[in-house]
């Protein structure tokens, strides 16, 4: 059990006033509902009640784009303002701090060698540490061509941006991707990934690199490569594992020890749905297919597509949620493609699968994936509990136990479902 110390939870001009509300951090449930309210704050609520515990302004930026803010189980927050602020919340406090020179890229090579420095940073949930990762562009000797390499370095810091160590690093030049049939593509910029956008004891990484010996021409870079790696902290300090990986898409979720994570497969969004969406729940060495468009909505042949937007995996790792969207609705006209015979039943059955957009679906991962839920006009925020998923319903939050189906009205509106999140400790 860690320390308690207070968390200062202030509304609007209740800081100027000096009344605010003073909860300490283990006063906290083990899972907190936060929700942004306008007219911009984020409030925390317990889930066993729905009861409000406190609250925090923030910045507008993170009001306007929630995906912009972390959270993590001590209560605090972490938003990127732009390349060179941050806006953090360390449980008593708010800051907005400039990037500190030694994170801050070196600008003269980077000017040089004519690249946009990258910077991306994550929330530790230890309560002291936030995670950067960052390009370092370094001119190289040129003939013509551009060869200017770039040390991409993950460092870990204390929450006012001093160094504590380096976790990754490697050095690598610009490259091309060949993506069959269009051809050369520039090298996607790399990314780290935790969910939640909180590293809880680990993170993946995806960056690209040139292939060893590939000589670059004077038209364009060498062939690169792409890799995903999980890296994970413990006792002899960050470890790494690469891991395979389809596409360049992010996983919508993972387990809390990163074992496992949800990949989505697919076109996800496009209309002429050539292949069949999928969400899929991937470890290194099994992969689970939890949502098959084509087998459980008979819409192959017809040009609407049906595909997960988001999910998040149970506590105890045993059932999956999953928000499904389409690319048309309900009263949209439907092409049907040139060698698929129009059928009038399967029309009508397509059709009412959109009228029912957005669903949330559960599923039992195990033994085999069984459809627990189907919750028509409903859209996924979180678990609240082994059994319980809160959903957005008419604009208000409600909790629904998948097994019984009961709800539980919580009376709180959001605007959309990123506007809330459920919170683990």
């Amino acid at each position: 059990m860690r320390q308690a110390r207070p968390l200062v939870l202030c509304l609007g001009t209740a800081i100027v006033l000096g009344l605010c509300h003073t909860t300490p951090v283990s006063a906290l449930p083990d899972v907190t509902l936060w929700v942004i309210q306008p007219p911009g704050q984020l409030v925390a609520f317990d889930l066993s009640d729905f009861s409000r515990i406190g609250g925090v302004r923030i910045p507008p930026v993170a009001y306007n784009n929630p995906g912009k803010l972390s959270i993590n189980g001590h209560g605090q927050f972490l938003v990127q303002l732009d390349d060179d602020h941050i806006w953090v919340w360390d449980g008593d406090s708010a800051d907005t701090l400039p990037v500190a020179p030694d994170i801050a890229p070196r600008s003269d090579a980077a000017i040089a060698g004519g690249l946009t420095p990258l910077r991306q940073w994550l929330l530790g949930d230890d309560g002291k540490s936030l995670f950067v990762l960052q390009s370092e562009a370094r001119e190289k000797e040129t003939s013509g061509r551009d060869t200017t390499a770039s040390r991409l370095v993950v460092r870990q810091t204390d929450l006012s941006q001093r160094t504590l160590r380096e976790v990754f690093s490697v050095v690598s030049g610009p490259c091309t991707r060949y993506v069959e049939p269009v051809g050369g593509v520039p090298c996607p910029e790399p990314s780290m990934w935790a969910p939640g956008g909180t590293v809880r004891g680990y993170f993946l990484l995806t960056h690209c690199e040139p292939e060893p010996g590939n000589e670059p021409s004077d038209e364009e870079p060498p062939r690169g490569s792409c890799h995903r790696a999980r890296l994970w902290g413990g006792p002899r300090g960050w470890q790494e594992s690469e891991l395979e990986f389809g596409d360049e898409a992010l996983p919508l979720d993972a387990t809390p020890d990163g074992s496992a994570w949800i990949e989505v497969s697919g076109e996800s969004g496009y209309g002429d749905n050539e292949v069949s969406d999928q969400a899929i729940m991937v470890s290194p060495d099994t992969s689970i297919v939890l949502f098959d468009e084509w087998t459980s909505l008979r819409n192959q042949g017809y040009e609407v597509s049906i595909f997960p937007v988001d999910a998040r995996i149970a506590p105890g790792s045993a059932r999956v949620a999953y928000t499904l969207h389409a690319t048309a609705s309900a009263t949209d006209s439907i092409l049907v493609s040139p060698d698929e015979h129009p059928d009038p039943s399967r029309f009508a059955a397509i059709r009412s699968s959109l009228s029912d957009l957005p669903m949330v679906e559960v599923v039992d991962v195990r033994p085999r994936p069984t459809r627990v839920l189907r919750l028509a006009h409903a859209e996924l925020v979180g678990w609240a509990s082994d059994s319980e998923v809160i959903v957005v319903e008419k604009g208000r939050l409600v909790g629904i136990d998948v097994l019984t189906k009961q709800q539980r009205e919580s009376g709180i509106v959001v605007r959309s479902p990123a506007d809330a999140f459920v919170v683990w400790r």
